[in-house]
């Protein structure tokens, strides 16, 4: 996942340049969505409603200082659940991620 990042200057999406050729690659061998729509205008609660499949306000993230609900199912949870092992790399500063994202980043439990 990338954010702020413009479809129109990446290769794939017909830019001219090569400014994006890792991704141009991946794009071969990928599904591309040519349309997609944020559930809201902070990063915060998009990501957190990408990685558990609910709107903001059905998760607990709507609003500066709170957290999605412990009962939101989480896409990492359930990909450690079927055997994968995930990472997270993020640039966030001092940032805390949301919890939907400290679960994808856990090495499962052996």
């Amino acid at each position: 996942m990338i954010d702020t990042l413009r479809a129109d200057h990446l290769g794939f999406a017909g830019h001219a340049r090569p400014t994006s050729p890792h991704l141009d690659a991946l794009a071969e061998q990928a599904v591309v969505f040519e349309q997609a729509i944020a559930p809201s205008s902070y990063m915060r609660e998009s990501v957190v409603s990408l990685f558990t499949g609910r709107l903001p306000s059905r998760c607990g993230t709507g609003g500066w200082h709170t957290a999605p609900l412990p009962e939101a199912p989480h896409f990492g949870e359930r990909l450690r659940e079927a055997g994968y092992l995930d990472r997270l790399l993020q640039q966030l500063g001092d940032a805390a991620p949301p919890r939907a994202l400290r679960a994808a980043s856990r090495r499962p439990s052996t």
